[in-house]
This record gives structure tokens, sequence and C-alpha cells, in this order.
């Protein structure tokens, strides 16, 4: 019996050569989550009476608790941005130490995704607490 055939490597025409490409739809990603985060942080605060009625809310803790993970989102991305930008300046402020500036940006990219993540999860624990808060004063 013949072993399968081995899978041959992608061709440099099927690879993405592009790195702005890359780096616009990473730019787009981070954009949209904040906008996300901001829009939801501002259609709760502006619209709560239309949401929940003129009834005391309940649990009104979930959305102060959603509203401040929703600022900890749109932090989180301002971070993750700026984050990426020192990468970026990195390489034209260590051009002359490579070492230093492989220390550098691993600080950087340490800082960047902890970023990255504060942005993640403060989405979706906001959206989260925002959605039983709307649910439980329906």
């Amino acid at each position: 019996m013949n072993p399968p055939p081995a899978r041959p490597l992608p061709q440099p025409e099927h690879l993405q050569p592009d790195i702005a490409l890359a780096n616009q739809y990473r730019l787009e990603f981070i954009k949209h989550t904040m906008s996300i985060a901001a829009g939801v942080f501002v259609f709760t605060i502006t619209f709560r009476k239309d949401i929940i009625g003129t009834a005391t809310p309940k649990m009104p803790e979930l959305a102060a608790i959603a509203w401040a993970f929703m600022i900890l989102s749109l932090l989180g991305g301002l971070g993750h941005m700026a984050g990426w930008d020192r990468f970026y300046i990195s390489y034209r402020d260590y051009k002359k130490d490579l070492d230093a500036g492989d220390i550098a940006r691993k600080s950087i990219t340490m800082w960047r995704r902890i970023a990255m993540w504060l942005q993640l999860v403060g989405l979706i624990v906001g959206m989260a607490c925002i959605t039983v808060y709307c649910i439980a004063n329906l």
C-alpha cells in the first residue's frame, strides 16, 4: 500500500503577500469592535427608559456592570490600536539596535495582547450583562 501523496507547499501566488491588506483587516476588526461597544454603551444609557419602561428596573447593577465592561472594552481597543502603533514604530526607533528592538517588541506585544483581550472580554461580558438585564426587565 502506498502512502498518501504529500500535500504540496502553497505557491507564492496563493499566499497573501500584501501586508497592508492584513493590517487594514486588523484595524477594521478593532474599529468595529470598538463601534459595537460604544454603540451598546450609548444606546443603553440614552434609551434605558425605552428599553425597560417606567417601572423600577430589576437588577440595575447588571446595567452598571455592563457599562463598566463596555468602557473597559473601549479602553482595551484604544490600547490595542496604540500597541500596534508602538509595534511598527519600534522598527524605526530601533533601526540601529536590532536586539533592543526585539526586546521592545516582545514587551509591546505582551501589552498589546492584554489590551486585545480586555477589549474582547469587555465586549462579550458587557453584552451578556445587557442581555440578561433586558430580559429581566421585559
